[in-house]
């Protein structure tokens, strides 16, 4: 075999793969002339998975057998697609090895013969399981003996060691990686043998879309009622072959505005329907693209906050992924951090031009010794850098599949099994005393050290390790004695026992879960896309459109939805008993939605926009609007107050006047701000990790719970009062003690 190195980055949105021929200069792999791949998948008219712009072609007429964006189904089974026989269940293994499949048939075609071994990147906090995804699919896609390279460490190898970069070793640097789909902030600090990854942080649903859907906001605004609202829905959910063809121009047309953007002052977007080009200024598009980038700058902060790296102390800020070329993005950050952000010419080529120098040194940093993959796959050999013992992981596993299979079946309730039991009893060990700290560490990780460097913990109930899932959010049932979990990414959503930890079932969503709401009678649950009937674990009815949080109202009557950038994604109402659509409150974007107590009045905040208002059930107009909001709203329980969260603080209104009563200081972070049962306290998370509990009334600080390791995503007390559950994507739900008044 030719002594010809390759390294593929499968990316969320695209696919990049260089070539290191022998003496030769590092080049990439072209596809249809082209250096990036798009990762799309969509089943073609003969049945074959087709890829890339193929997958892209195919997709305006088979919109439902197309997957844009495989890499987020990786904790999947199977992906579902429809072919022209009916729908069809594909091995995610054999989706991923689809797009791996393309790069090494254009590896081969320029090399003579595959090269080997094959470098292959994958986030740094991927797991035992999603790696051994990512290796069989390398197998079966024939690419032979694979080695993987954590994406972090390969960009830091590329800055330094072939753009000429200055890092000493000792010293530290974060990886701004802000791709098409998602955004990553890595905080690695280089050794004498490489770099070691201190700290990551992640947006899963946040990427350059999100500036593409930003300017089309800002397009419909502009163009006010020239185009009709049937029109936008055209445009944003396309039903016909005519509608798909006509959307995919619109939104290319919008991304190729956004690039020139990166060069010029203005650009012109064309709008069908309406055809006029509209003009488009940098400024404009800088002032809807703020709020976006203030996401990412803060996620930076986090990570630099659990590496325990000052901003002083950092050493390089380098930058990664196409949306990285938005000038903004490089101006926001050296005012945040003070360190002038290195770029490369081409972004997206960063992690796959690391990975190749990488041979196998850094390969440790993810996987063990490279082995050939088809002896992986076949032996089932796993990593043993894993966050968690692969026995969990496969009892877990095997948890979901029997749930899955009980979703499928007719019987009315889920059984509880003997293996489950157990595995609860691993975690229920509960503090006996009033002194210490109780930790239940299902991880494998050893509890913190006591003294005076441990974070402030009082008396930790329990732990629940997820398997290998991030919670986005979680909800207590009415009754107390259960726990709802929004799986995000792995298109689930759990429900456990509040008081065993014991998992008793998970909804196949079979999409992105963000949001989880018991109703009032616990008798339903709400996730982003469906009401399911919680005693089946069966879906019940399916909600219209894309959402981001939902609420029911006091009597659970109605159900509000937030929604996304389409026209029948802003703010809605939905009756839950028959899953109809009540009526469309706005039409505006929201990121999170609160009823008030008494039912009149909703909540709706939109992140990006660092918008906050009330809006009047009944009849959809705005009543109050509050000035520095903008995150996931809380109403007090009398009524009184409405918090939400900005960009470094929780802040606290007086509904009826908009008057602001104080502010709590988080550091950042999404916040999340929960009040208790009794109103006494309210509850935030920080971008440190950190959950603290404040006196409303008077602002003092009572407690701080720390103890997760990554974001924390989602909080909720339970119906009396007397714990405080929080979700991370840290993959644990973590129950902790509230104290008492006086």
């Amino acid at each position: 075999m030719v002594d010809v190195r390759l390294a593929i980055d499968l990316g969320t949105s695209h696919t990049t793969a260089v070539l290191a021929p022998p003496g030769g200069q590092v080049r990439p792999v072209l596809f249809d002339g082209s250096e990036i791949l798009p990762s799309a998948v969509c089943v073609g008219p003969d049945g074959e998975l087709l890829v890339g712009r193929d997958a892209l072609h195919a997709a305006r007429s088979n919109p439902a057998g197309f997957e844009p964006y495989p890499k987020r189904r990786v904790d999947d089974d199977v992906v579902l697609l429809h072919g022209v026989g009916g729908p069809v269940e594909v091995s995610v293994v054999e989706v991923f090895a689809a797009v791996l499949g393309r790069v090494a048939v254009e590896a081969r075609r320029v090399a003579g013969e595959l090269p080997a071994p094959v470098a292959l990147s994958c986030p740094a906090d991927w797991g035992t399981t999603r790696r051994a995804v990512l290796l069989a699919a390398a197998g079966r896609a024939g690419l032979g003996w694979a080695y993987l390279v954590a994406e972090p460490v390969a960009a830091a190898g590329y800055f330094v060691e072939t753009a000429g970069a200055r890092l000493p070793v000792g010293s530290s640097a974060v990886i701004y990686d802000f791709g098409a789909g998602t955004f990553d902030a890595t905080v690695v600090r280089r050794t004498s043998d490489g770099f070691a990854v201190l700290a990551t942080s992640g947006l899963a649903e946040l990427g350059g879309l999100d500036l593409d859907a930003a300017i089309v906001d800002h397009l419909r605004r502009t163009c006010g009622d020239r185009v009709d609202p049937a029109a936008w829905r055209r445009l944003r959910q396309p039903a016909s072959t005519d509608d798909r063809r006509t959307a995919r121009t619109f939104w290319d047309d919008v991304r190729s505005g956004k690039e020139m953007l990166t060069r010029t002052g203005e650009t012109r977007v064309h709008v069908p329907y309406l055809d006029v080009d509209v003009p488009v200024r940098r400024a404009e598009f800088e002032r809807v693209a703020r709020p976006i980038i203030d996401r990412t700058v803060d996620c930076v902060v986090g990570a630099l906050r659990t590496a325990g790296v000052g901003a002083g102390q950092l050493g390089g800020l380098f930058l990664v992924g196409g949306s990285s070329r938005v000038p903004l993005v490089a101006t926001m950050l050296k005012e945040r951090f003070g360190v002038a952000p290195v770029a490369a010419d081409q972004p997206e080529l960063v992690v796959a031009r690391g990975a190749i120098r990488s041979r196998h040194r850094d390969q440790d940093a993810v996987s063990k010794p490279s082995v050939p993959v088809s002896v992986l796959a076949s032996t089932g050999q796993t990593d043993t850098t894993a966050s968690w013992p692969q026995d969990t992981a496969t009892r877990l596993a095997a948890i979901d599949a029997d749930a899955d299979a009980d979703a499928d079946a007719d019987a009315p309730t889920r059984r509880w099994r003997p293996s489950v039991a157990a595995f609860a009893v691993t975690f229920a060990l509960i503090l006996a005393a009033s002194i210490g700290t109780a930790w239940v560490v299902l991880s494998g990780r050893e509890p913190p050290e006591e003294g005076p460097a441990a974070a402030p913990t009082p008396a930790l109930l329990s732990v629940v390790d997820t398997g290998g899932s991030a919670v986005r959010a979680i909800a207590f049932a009415p009754d107390g004695r259960s726990i709802a979990a929004a799986g995000g990414n792995d298109h689930k959503a759990r429900i456990w026992d509040a008081v065993s930890g014991e998992m008793t079932g998970v909804l196949p969503v079979g999409s992105v879960v963000s949001a989880v709401s018991f109703s009032p009678d616990g008798t339903l649950l709400a996730t982003d896309s469906a009401i399911w009937t919680v005693a089946t674990r069966k879906q019940a009815h399916s909600l219209d459109g894309n959402h981001y949080d939902v609420s029911f109202n006091r009597d659970g009557r109605l159900l509000a939805v937030a929604g996304g950038y389409a026209v029948n994604e802003g703010v809605r109402l939905f009756d839950p008993a028959s899953g109809e659509l009540v009526r469309s409150l706005s039409e505006e974007y929201a990121s999170g939605v609160a009823f008030s107590p008494e039912g009149t009045t909703l909540a709706a905040a939109a992140g990006y926009k660092g918008t906050l208002v009330l809006l009047d059930v009944a009849t959809g107009d705005v009543v109050q609007a509050y000035t520095g909001g903008g995150g996931v709203p809380a109403f007090s329980p009398d009524g009184r107050f409405v918090a939400s969260s900005g960009a470094e603080s929780v802040g606290l209104w007086e509904v009826a006047t908009a008057r602001p009563v104080r502010s709590f200081d988080t550091g950042g972070g999404e916040g999340h701000p929960t009040f208790s049962p009794d109103g006494r306290l309210l509850a935030a998370a920080g971008a440190d990790l950190t959950v603290r509990l404040w006196e409303v009334d008077t602002g003092e600080l009572v407690s701080e719970f720390a103890g997760h390791t990554n974001d924390v995503t989602g909080l909720a007390f339970s119906p009396d009062g007397r714990h405080l559950a929080s979700g991370g994507a840290d993959h644990t739900i973590r129950l902790w003690p509230v104290p008492t008044a006086g």
